[in-house]
């Protein structure tokens, strides 16, 4: 059966046919990241594809606890964590992020921007 996929790509995980959520590609740009997504994706043809390949397959917002999201964007060391048949744990904000020393930093200040400009917009709307 063929499906319809607005905007044209699919999710890559197996058994989803999700048409509303935003679509991720799948990181490139580090390899142990992506790693852990294609594990956790645990699509065998991923495993072959070249990064200039790769970075065309999508992954869909379901996959994501939404604090892994601002608006539509993901952080840069958000990971998949529901619904995956290649993980199988409870999702959390523990195991929703890559630990990275570095990468944390980033992710703390960019975490710290977004509480504040958050609670700057939920004064300004009260």
């Amino acid at each position: 059966m063929d499906y319809y996929w607005p905007g044209g790509h699919p999710c890559c995980v197996a058994g989803c046919f999700d048409l509303k959520f935003s679509r991720y590609r799948i990181p490139v740009h580090n390899e142990n990241i992506k790693k852990i997504w294609l594990e956790r994706i645990n699509n065998p043809a991923l495993f072959k594809l070249p990064n200039k390949q790769l970075h065309n397959i999508r992954v869909c917002g379901l996959h994501f606890l939404p604090v892994c999201k601002r608006q539509t964007r993901l952080y840069a060391t958000s990971l998949p964590t529901i619904n995956l048949p290649g993980f199988s744990d409870e999702p959390n904000i523990t195991n929703s992020f890559f630990k990275d020393e570095v990468m944390m930093r980033t992710s703390q200040k960019l975490l710290k921007v977004t509480t504040a400009s958050c609670d700057v917009l939920f004064i300004y709307l009260c």
